[in-house]
């Protein structure tokens, strides 16, 4: 099972999901129509040593969503938990 995080915008929230998720179980997908974002979270997933996929955006919440789920019906995953940004899986769930 792995943790795939949707991002768009908002590198703080970004870096909130790595309070509780390790990078070895996370694949992060990049949809943002904002390259200096795109920019800076390819940054953040390299210095963390985090996958992560840049994918065409729309602007729209589904395109993104549709993504996520692309990349994980391609992988070898046998199991995906698909967190937007701006939520976060806590200690708890």
């Amino acid at each position: 099972m792995r943790f795939y995080v949707l991002t768009t915008r908002n590198l703080m929230l970004l870096k909130r999901q790595f309070v509780t998720l390790s990078p070895e179980e996370t694949v992060v997908v990049i949809n943002t129509l904002d390259k200096n974002y795109q920019r800076q979270a390819i940054n953040y997933c390299k210095e963390l040593g985090v996958e992560y996929h840049i994918t065409k955006s729309n602007g729209t919440p589904g395109k993104g969503k549709n993504a996520v789920q692309d990349i994980f019906l391609a992988s070898e995953d046998e199991y995906c938990v698909q967190i937007d940004g701006d939520d976060i899986v806590t200690p708890f769930g």
